[in-house]
């Protein structure tokens, strides 16, 4: 009887230190491999005010602020930033979820990239209070599975996380390209009036009348106006003329004042310089573009409108 006992208590020991074993091996290998951030960035990101995107390896100072509109800091000067394109950024931000831990000491930082001199650095900031500091390393593409994956870690963690996404693409950029390259405002269901400014007396207006478009009064041909509002709804500029000085400018070649529903109305300028054309308009008053392009989509003539073209 007490051989039977003294087996049965051993299976029961042995049976509890299995149970207690694999517990412990199980929260091992969740504090291992699953115990981390269940988001890189845990801040709110409405609260942001500022971006500073900074890369000592690329030589790169970026800073982005939120001043009733965001706006982009090039030297003494600031420039409407491109709104879809910033909260492209913050949106990234705030969805990015680890994968797995990739390194936790300071000997693998070098490996992904996210050393203080390799990394692409991104600060967010609530006025003076830093909400979130990451940097961001390698980039790794798996081409049998097309998984694209970047390297991140938080600045003063040792921690490297491994993130979906191709980052790089995101803050890997020049100040210019967070700019606002808006040229207009609205669509062409909000569009009721186009105003063109022509040399002499070739000055014209297009106009929503009725809910039909008319030239000068004339009833235009809609299949005209419709391909011309289609080539125009993404105008945006292509190029800066940063070292252009508006004060050697002449007067305008011509120029067009739009308005519309929702939107303030706005125009947009095209000057010739040095057989060049540069492009200005009201909406983004602190850019000028180089517009050849965009003055041959834009500014049109009356011809291009008329029920009845005329022959050459």
């Amino acid at each position: 009887m007490y051989k039977k006992l003294n087996l049965k208590s051993l299976v029961i020991i042995l049976a509890t230190l299995a149970a207690l074993l694999a517990i412990f091996q199980l929260t091992d290998w969740f504090k291992n491999d699953r115990s981390f951030k269940e988001n890189i960035v845990e801040a709110d990101t409405a609260k942001i005010t500022a971006i500073q995107i900074s890369s000592i390896k690329n030589g790169t100072n970026i800073e982005l602020n939120n001043k009733n509109g965001w706006y982009v800091k090039i030297g003494t000067k600031q420039f409407p930033a491109d709104k879809g394109d910033i909260q492209g950024v913050i949106d990234q931000l705030a969805k990015l979820k680890p994968l797995r831990v990739a390194g936790n000491t300071e000997n693998s930082w070098e490996k992904w990239e996210v050393t203080d001199s390799l990394a692409i650095r991104v600060v967010l900031k609530n006025n003076n209070k830093t909400m979130a500091d990451l940097l961001i390393g390698k980039f790794s593409y798996q081409q049998t599975s097309r998984k694209m994956t970047s390297y991140v870690r938080v600045y003063g963690e040792p921690t490297v996380y491994a993130v979906d996404g191709f980052l790089s693409m995101t803050f890997n950029r020049d100040a210019n390209s967070f700019r606002s390259k808006t040229i207009l405002n609205g669509s062409p269901e909000q569009w009721t009036k186009f105003d063109f400014t022509y040399p002499a007396d070739t000055s014209f207006q297009l106009a929503k009348t009725e809910n039909k478009w008319t030239v000068d009064g004339i009833e235009a041909d809609s299949a005209s106006v419709a391909q011309f509002f289609n080539s125009i709804r993404y105008l945006n500029g292509n190029e800066f003329a940063d070292s252009l000085n508006p004060g050697n400018l002449p007067a305008p070649l011509c120029k067009v004042l739009v308005e519309g529903n929702n939107f303030k109305a706005f125009e947009v300028s095209c000057y010739e310089w040095n057989q060049q054309k540069y492009i200005h308009t009201s909406i983004n008053p602190e850019s000028y573009f180089k517009g050849d392009q965009i003055f041959d989509k834009l500014f049109k003539g009356r011809n291009n409108f008329s029920k009845l073209k005329l022959k050459n």
